[in-house]
């Protein structure tokens, strides 16, 4: 795969775009003169350099005045006849607007202090021989200096300020070069795919994976951004190694300083070969690599080589998913998808995935949904949530959200079954049989209004009391059991008991116990009601009294004076009530 190349002035490009586009919105409403057109380049870079305090905070909030200002700021500047060249960067004090709309003027440090950290982090990496150099004298148009405590790394950047680094100048020249160039990477990858969208689409439409640098579900693109500004940094901290400048780059004794870069390099190594890991799933056709070369820094991937995940044993990654700490049903689910029966899908918390590092680097194969969603939990089933209420950006750093993850052996088939999942289509490759499929599309756009209970929805179409097969339970899931993880279409469906059945023989040959765990529920009666949901009781019959410890799945006693069959019985013109003998 091959990108566009980004020029070396692609992050002033960005921001002069930005600029140019308060202008036209001015002259569009007749609020400039039309003399601005006829200004000279050299009278624009000149302007934009002049007011870029203005002209990055209307960047940042977008707000109409911040706008207005910066276009009248920069078009009067535009019809002066004094010219100077342009000089970048540019220190960002504590007293202008940018930094106030950061809500940074207490942080700030004065000019002198953060010109010099600049200074000499950069002439560190000249001594290196080092092209990091490059990168941060191309990308950096803006500096805001952090107070901050010695050796404490404290910098960002944001897409919406191309050329924009604050970083933590009261650290030694390694410390603050690492900075500037980490946030240099991030804000010219940001200016390159806003002025290249193709590429920007190609990178959107790759699923999501796990990023080991924030510990949660992240979309491939911020994988991507982490892998190469961490990449980039272990690069540096090499060529500042090989050339023995570890005591200048820490201001320390040599043997001190030495230790610490080669810590360094240990951390950042571990979190690029777990980052070139994590991408391999959804990065198949050397988006990592072309990105880099278009982006000038092909180095920045030299450092760690790129390594295939391991094909390590079946029984190796099945151990991984029973040890783990995952509920019993996903767990199920991910060795079936291991054993390579099916395509498993789990919904698990986005900030909760640190199984899927381990996973990963032992060479299991998954991808992540491209969006976060937010389940609508029913307390009426413990909780459960069969709907999505919500969706939103995988990057989103939102409370309470959950991601689908795909499991397989053929990364091919997880990436169809995550993209026919936003249809729910992929039920062949989830391994739901055809019937059931067809009564889920029939049947689902009805449920979906209420609370998405298509178990509930096929009970209310029974006799008041009918039969089924244990294996057709679907509220086992509910409990956290039962091997039955789609709405089956009827109580006696002979392909959901065929699977059922296959599923627990497997099961029980890689963990005798989770086969029992999932397993448990013997023969016995299940309650349904409309209003209060489910309960099962085992070993039941429909004419003995109801159980004193006998609760509905919300945990709402049922009355234990009447039998079942009574009880069926009982309900009025708002509720419906059924009762299932399972066998």
């Amino acid at each position: 795969m091959i990108f566009p190349s980004c020029s070396s002035d692609a992050v002033y490009r960005r921001y002069k775009l930005g600029v140019l586009g308060f202008l036209q919105h001015a002259l569009r409403d007749g609020a400039l003169s039309t003399e601005v057109l006829k200004a000279s380049q050299e009278r624009m870079a000149d302007a934009v350099y002049e007011h870029l305090d203005n002209c990055m905070l209307a960047l940042y909030t977008q707000a109409p005045l911040d706008v207005q200002l910066a276009a009248y700021s920069v078009a009067a500047t535009m019809l002066r006849d004094v010219e100077h060249s342009v000089q970048y960067p540019r220190v960002i004090g504590k007293d202008q607007l940018l930094t106030g709309a950061l809500n940074l003027s207490s942080d700030a440090l004065d000019e002198d202090i953060v010109k010099g950290a600049y200074v000499q982090a950069v002439e560190l990496l000249d001594a290196a021989n080092h092209p990091g150099s490059v990168i941060i004298r191309s990308s950096t148009l803006a500096l805001l200096g952090l107070k901050n405590c010695f050796g404490d790394i404290r910098a960002f950047s944001d897409e919406r300020l191309p050329g924009f680094i604050a970083f933590g100048a009261s650290n030694p020249p390694g410390a603050v070069a690492e900075q500037l160039l980490h946030e240099s990477v991030h804000t010219r990858l940001w200016s390159y795919l806003q002025l290249e969208h193709s590429t920007r689409d190609v990178l959107a439409a790759l699923n999501g994976t796990y990023s080991p640098f924030v510990k949660r579900g992240r979309s491939a693109l911020l994988v991507l951004h982490g892998l190469l500004s961490y990449g980039a940094v272990h690069s540096m901290w090499r060529a500042i190694s090989d050339a023995g400048l570890a005591s200048v780059a820490f201001g320390q004794e040599d043997a001190i300083s030495v230790g610490l870069v080669e810590k360094r390099l240990a951390v950042l190594a571990s979190r690029v070969r777990s980052a070139q890991k994590m991408l391999q799933n959804v990065c198949r056709h050397g988006e990592a690599q072309a990105l880099a070369e278009a982006l000038g820094i092909s180095w920045s991937l030299t450092g760690e080589k790129s390594v295939s995940a391991r094909a390590d044993s079946v029984e190796e990654l099945l151990k991984l998913v029973t040890d783990s700490s995952l509920g019993n049903i996903t767990k199920a689910e991910i060795a079936l998808a291991v054993l390579g029966e099916k395509v498993s899908r789990a919904v698990l918390p986005i900030d909760g995935l640190e199984f899927l590092e381990d996973f990963g680097n032992a060479g299991g194969k998954f991808v992540i949904g491209r969006q976060a969603i937010r389940s609508k939990s029913d307390d009426r089933i413990d909780g459960f949530s069969n709907i999505v209420s919500s969706v939103c950006s995988l990057d989103s750093n939102e409370p309470s959200l959950d991601v689908f993850v795909y499991f397989g052996t053929n990364i091919e088939m997880l990436e169809v079954a995550a993209r026919l999942d936003d249809t729910n289509e992929a039920g062949l490759l989830l391994e739901i049989p055809a019937c059931c499929q067809e009564y889920f599309r029939e049947n689902w756009s009805t449920v979906m209004q209420g609370d998405g209970d298509l178990f509930g929805h096929l009970l209310a179409q029974q006799p008041l009391i009918s039969t089924g097969c244990l294996e057709c339970n679907a509220t086992q899931m509910y409990r956290g059991k039962g091997l039955c993880w789609h709405f089956p279409c009827s109580l006696n469906c002979d392909a959901t008991k065929t699977r059922v059945r296959r599923r627990l023989q497997l099961i029980h040959d890689v963990d005798e116990q989770l086969a029992l765990n999932l397993n448990a529920d013997s023969s016995g009666i299940l309650l349904w009601s409309s209003v209060d949901g489910y309960c099962y009781i085992e070993n039941a019959k429909p004419d003995a009294p109801i159980p004193l410890t006998s609760k509905w799945l919300s945990g709402k006693l049922i009355p234990p004076s009447i039998s079942s069959n009574e009880w069926v019985c009982g309900g009025g013109t708002a509720e419906i009530r059924r009762l299932v003998i399972f066998e």
